[in-house]
Formats: structure tokens, sequence, C-alpha cells
């Protein structure tokens, strides 16, 4: 894939979105030719191959989602050309999303947004531009890398309820696999600790006994983590606690946790 690629210098586009100076950014991208809009710049030193970003992956990741929402739109109709709309959507580039605990991932522009809970550029993305809601172009580079990751695994990975809803009723599967290694979005919520989300899930029918790849189930995750109220509330819902991993055998460690499992 070819993108215009520009060495490193000061871009006022760039510059204004990263900045919050929002009004400005709008103006620019107004004015501005196509070829001016779809310029990458490198990103992410020291990785191989290298990682190239562009303005569409900063507004996909703004943290005022209704700005998003309107930079997004206001960006993509001005790339009129599809060929370069299409390298805009589908690139990925490399990004440490949670700066916490420096996870580092290749992702997408819609991957972005489902993981900092932009909905309604998900939206945008997915009915306006054909995106595929369960596109499967992102990965996990961390010591146990991670491939085939949608835009469900990111949201749900960070608990948001609203965007996993908008995701799993355009994918119509609760129990859809979000990963290569077949987690579902109850694995990940669990893995993660978001008991708000775990329910809801379960509130839907989410499949509590959904073994991965390895045959972790969603209890396994939750008591790995050490979720104490995840794992109650599988137990709640008839969770096998006796599951057992394909790969070693393993049960969930549940007698780590502060409490007798039933």
């Amino acid at each position: 894939m070819n993108y215009v690629l520009l060495p490193l210098r000061k871009n006022r586009l760039r510059e204004a979105l990263e900045n919050g100076r929002y009004e400005e950014a709008s103006e620019l991208i107004r004015s501005s030719v196509e070829d001016y809009l779809i310029e990458f710049y490198e990103n992410y030193k020291g990785y191989s191959p290298p990682s190239f970003k562009s303005c569409l992956h900063i507004i996909a990741g703004l943290a005022d989602e209704q700005q998003a929402v309107r930079l997004c739109r206001e960006f993509l109709s001005q790339v009129t050309q599809a060929e370069n709309r299409d390298k805009l959507l589908n690139a990925t580039v490399v990004e440490v999303l949670d700066r916490v605990h420096a996870c580092r991932a290749c992702v997408a522009a819609i991957h972005i947004a489902a993981y900092k809970g932009n909905t309604g550029v998900v939206r945008l993305l997915c009915q306006e531009y054909n995106v595929d809601a369960n596109c499967r172009t992102s990965k996990w580079l961390g010591e146990r890398p991670v491939t085939g990751i949608t835009p469900l695994f990111w949201a749900a990975a960070a608990g948001h309820i609203e965007l996993v809803e908008l995701l799993i009723g355009i994918i119509g599967d609760v129990n859809a696999s979000c990963t290569d290694d077949s987690d579902t979005a109850l694995h990940v919520a669990c893995l993660n600790g978001h008991s708000a989300l775990v329910k809801w899930l379960l509130d839907r029918q989410a499949n509590v006994s959904a073994s991965g790849q390895t045959g972790a189930t969603p209890l396994y995750a939750a008591a790995e983590s050490g979720c104490v109220d995840i794992v109650k509330l599988l137990l709640d819902n008839e969770a096998d606690v006796n599951a057992s991993r394909t790969d070693d055998g393993a049960t969930p460690p549940c007698g780590r946790l502060s409490f007798s499992v039933r």
C-alpha cells in the first residue's frame, strides 16, 4: 500500500487536532486539498516495519466524542477519491492504547475509536463508509502477541457498554469471537474486570461456558485476574468451576481468591 509520506515537519492540521483546536482543524480540513489530507507521518520509533499515522487516526481517538464525529465526517467528506479513502480507513498504526500498562497494538481508525469509546465515530465508519465492524486487522504486540483483534475486543477491553451494544447489534452475535484465539466479548470483559459489562452480556445470553482456543472460559479469565465480583456473577449464572483448559488441563484458579467456591 502506497502512502503520501513526508519527512517529520510541522503540520497545522495535526497540531490543531492534537492540541484541541477543533475549529481551526475544521477550517483546515475544509480548505485543504486532498493530497494534504492523506499525508502519513512516522509516529513510532524503533518499530519495524515503520509505523505511519494519518490525521484520521488522531480524529478517531479524540477525547471529545462530539468533536470526533463532526471532524471525522468533515475529514472523510473531503477525501473524494475512493482509493485514498480506503487507504485511510484500512491503514494500521502502532499505538500505545493503555498508558498504564504500555499496551502497544497495531490498530486501524475503527479500533482506536472503539477503545476510546467513540461510539458515534464507529457508527459513522460502519454505516456511512462500510468499514467492517468485525475488522480483524488489529493485533497486540505484547510478550504474547494476539492477532485477529476486532473493534469488539477493544470496546470490551475498555468496558464501553454502549459501543459493545452497537457492535454486537451490527455483527448479530453476542458470542462472536473477537480474536484469532476465539475469545468473546465476555472473556475480554472478565479479564479486564468490567463487572457492569459482564452483567450486561450475561443478561443478553452471552455463553458463560464459551471457550477460547486454549479452552479457557470466562470464569478462568475472571479468576486468573482476581476479579472476585465477576467470579461470583459467573458462578451465579452456572459457570462450570471445573472446566479445564485444553492445552494444560488447568481449571479456573478460584482458590487464589478470597472466598470459598461453591
